[in-house]
Parts: C-alpha cells; structure tokens; sequence
C-alpha cells in the first residue's frame, strides 16, 4: 500500500534526527509530488539515461528536481536553478589584484607539457566560440532543424577534438594539482572555476530543452538495486516518542505526536546517494577574493542562514525502502481483544502499514548551506 501522509511526516521526522547538523538541513518532499514513488524500472532509466528517450527525459527531469534552490524543510518545486543563478554570479564578481607569489597556469609546466596546452587553448576556444554562438542563435533559428543540427554537430566534434588533440585529461589533472595547492593568481583560478562551468555548458547546450539535462549530474543510482547498499532504521515506543522535538514540521506537531503515541514499532531501510557535479566549484563560496562589481554591491549570495541567491544547495538525496509501522494497542484495545480476534478485526482492521518492496520513496534532499559570501578580505589589495 502507499504510504500516508502521516507516515511519510513520521519518516522525516526520523531522517531529521538521524541527519541535522549545523552545516546542512534536511528539505522534504511532503504531499503530492510526482518524483515521490519510483519503480525499479524507473532507477534503472536515471541509472542508464542514454539507454531511451524515456530514460534521457526522466533523468532530465529529475536533474531540474535536484537544481531548485533549497529555502527551508518543505522543498518547493518551480523556483530558479542553481545553475541560473551560477552562471550569473561567475560573470558579475570583482576580484582583489593578484597576489605577488602567485602563478598563472602555464608558468610551471614543462616544455612538453606547454606545448600540449596551447592546443588545449586553442581547442577550448573554438568550443567555447561554437557555444556562443549556439545560444546567441537559438532562438533567431527556432525550429531551424538544418541550424540545430549543424551547431549540435559542431560542439560534438570540438568536444571530442578537445579530448583526442587538445590532451584534456592531461591538463585538467595538471591544473587540478595547481588548484589544490594554492598557489595560482586569484584571476587565474577564478579563470579555471568559470572553465569547468563553460564545458558543463558545452554538454548542455540548451539546459531548457526537454532531455537536455541529463549530463548536469552524477548520482550512483545503480546503488538503490543492491540490498547490501541500504541501511535498516528502527525505532520502538520509546526510541520514537523521543525524537519529538525533532519535528521538521512545527505546524504538525500535534498530528504527528498523536501518530507517535500510538506507535508500537517502525522501521524501514534508507539510503543516501551523493550528487557529484564537475562545474559546481564550493571553494568559490568560502573564496575571500571576489566581491560583487559595484552594480551588484548590495547582493547577497548567501546571508549563512539559508538567505540569498544561492543560499544552499542540494548535496545528498535520501531513498526508503520497506516501511513498516505497528500500531500500539490501547487499552480500549486491549479490553476488546478480550471477546476475541475475530470481534476486534472488524472494528479495528489492520494494525499494520506496510509498503511495498519495489517501491522506493524520495523522501528528503541533504542540503549544503553556502557560508556568507561575498565575504571579502578587506586586507587584500582592490582594484
């Protein structure tokens, strides 16, 4: 059967305890959602998005689900994507001049190494040119199949030339170690944030298209398939009655305290997969040597208390599985099972909710909160 709305509020208010912590919230998906229940079949298509059509749009449409802007525990649907907002932010920052020990990226490489990567340049502009002009184009040539074609055809090859000719994944490891080392100019590296953001587009020309998305992310979705990977969570009378103040939703508290109270035993397997995103940089939101050029100055990216245009972010999503909750007996209950099981079935029914095993329910988002930002140094030196 399918879970109520009391028990999908008894679930999250176990997720809640089992979850919060000062540096991330737990955003729910309560009532009527079409991203609540999915089959096996369904995780098998986000697991396989190039397998058909129907799997590309389903994952398309899951990847809008997980870039809305988390604002609070209950997750709104049809808000601005994150990376919308992003993309915005990476061109409208100001940065500190470029520390004097600092060094760009070509100034430690080798002969060799420096010879690939001005192929590296070289290939990476005319990609990047090839996507400008796509989205300067695309909708002057709406419903232009021969354009479309043409331009998708263009980027796809760069794309591949960029990794056969253009030694991508020798120079991204080589620029991935200078990032962690910290030791490049602050232009530079704001130069490489913006870098990984412009090949995410590259893949996703046009993110509004129906089955577009699908490249935006990496989740292990093949996980949800192996048993070993679930994690089982049970809570007696007591153990549940507990958690109360842990609540996500205080106007429900009543409702929910009621439901815990005559809980005699709930239980139900979870699982929490990671979502891996290339382009998403989170150095960019601790960084102290950006502000916001002066027709921004008095925009917040995030206030620290999930305020702001990019206050949080989605992080973690959490699967359950196999859900049961038994009903704890009164003692009106009691009495009446005295005339016998069969007398207290028909005023009673069932004692138990159950759902079912190839049912898995997308319960919460893990969401990451965005420390303040733009948080500058003031002793750095400003242009």
């Amino acid at each position: 059967m399918k879970l109520g709305e009391l028990d999908k509020l008894l679930i999250s208010s176990i997720l809640e305890n089992e979850f919060r912590s000062d540096n991330s919230f737990l955003s729910y998906l309560t009532g009527s959602t079409p991203f609540g229940i999915f089959s096996k079949g369904d995780i098998m298509n986000l697991a396989n998005p190039r397998s058909s059509v129907q799997a590309l749009n389903a994952t398309s449409d899951f990847s809008n689900l997980i870039h809305q802007i988390p604002g609070g525990n209950i997750y709104r649907i049809g808000g601005n994507l994150i990376w919308e907002e992003y993309n915005l932010l990476l061109n409208k920052v100001l940065l500190a001049e470029d520390r004097e020990n600092g060094k760009k990226v070509s100034s430690e490489m080798p002969g060799d190494l420096q010879i690939k990567y001005s192929y590296y340049k070289e290939i990476r502009e005319e990609l990047f040119k090839a996507i400008t002009d796509y989205s300067a184009g695309v909708l002057a040539n709406k419903g232009d199949k021969v354009w479309q074609n043409t331009m998708s055809q263009r980027i796809e090859e760069l794309q591949k030339k960029w990794m056969q000719e253009g030694y991508k994944d020798e120079i991204d490891t080589y620029i991935d170690k200078k990032i962690i080392s910290n030791t490049l100019t602050f232009s530079s590296l704001w130069a490489l944030w913006k870098g990984k953001f412009s090949e995410f587009l590259s893949i996703n020309a046009d993110l509004k298209k129906t089955g577009s998305g699908f490249a935006t992310f990496y989740t292990p979705f093949n996980d949800i398939l192996i048993d070993s990977k679930w994690q089982l969570v049970e809570f007696n009378h007591e153990t549940v009655n507990a958690i109360l103040p842990s609540i996500p939703f205080k106007d429900r508290k009543d409702d929910i305290a009621y439901y815990m109270r005559y809980t005699e035993n709930v239980k139900f397997d979870f699982i929490k997969l990671n979502i891996d995103r290339s382009w998403l940089v989170s150095q960019i939101f601790e960084a102290k040597f950006w502000k916001m050029i002066p027709d921004f100055e008095y925009e917040i990216v995030s206030d620290g208390k999930c305020s702001g245009t990019i206050p949080a972010y989605i992080q973690e999503v959490i699967f359950v599985k196999n859900y049961s909750r038994q009903e704890r007996k009164s003692l009106i209950q009691e009495g009446l099972e005295w005339f016998g099981e069969p007398f207290f079935k028909i005023l009673y029914g069932k004692e138990e909710t159950t759902s079912q095993n190839n049912e898995y329910y997308l319960m919460a988002m893990v969401c990451n909160i965005v420390p303040k930002c733009p948080n500058p140094d003031s002793n750095l030196k400003w242009p």
